[in-house]
């Protein structure tokens, strides 16, 4: 994929973007926690607005995702910020402003999460704008790559990139 091709997805005046993924179990919690943690990434998760430990097992994830209080999982991976949303533990969203992806190698950053954490928990990833939740505009399927689907040229063809 170029950046010409897709730029405009991202030039929605600070646009909340929401990558999501579906159908998680708890073990897959953990696999994103480790993945994130594995990278230079920041991470800080508050739980009612205070600031938390992050789970480092099962059963300290579970007792955090039962609880049924909305937590905020803040990953700062420089120039990109997503934020995690916890609120129910079948479904992971990540969070972030359009405004943040205003060049290529800030989109491979999202990129390279949505197919990373794909790959590694075996489920498809699908980046969504909030304004548009049913239309995906980029997707990852595993073993398949990652998926441009254009918004705003509804003629052009899908677009696809592997891994």
């Amino acid at each position: 994929m170029n950046w010409v091709e897709y730029q405009q997805e991202f030039d929605h005046c600070n646009q909340l973007m929401i990558i999501c993924i579906n159908n998680l179990v708890v073990d897959d919690w953990l696999k994103v926690i480790k993945f994130f943690s594995l990278t230079k990434a920041e991470l800080h998760l508050f739980k009612k607005g205070k600031l938390v430990m992050l789970p480092n097992s099962i059963a300290g994830l579970t007792l955090l995702l039962e609880a049924g209080d909305d937590c905020l999982l803040s990953i700062d991976l420089g120039k990109v910020q997503l934020f995690g949303i916890l609120k129910r533990w079948t479904m992971l969203t990540l969070l972030f402003k359009s405004s943040q992806i205003d060049c290529e190698a800030n989109a491979k950053v999202v990129f390279r999460v949505m197919t990373t954490l794909g790959r590694q928990l075996n489920k498809p990833v699908i980046l969504v704008t909030e304004q548009n939740r049913a239309r995906p505009i980029f997707y990852y399927l595993p073993g398949q790559g990652l998926t441009y689907l254009s918004l705003t040229h509804q003629g052009n063809n899908n677009q696809q990139s592997t891994d």
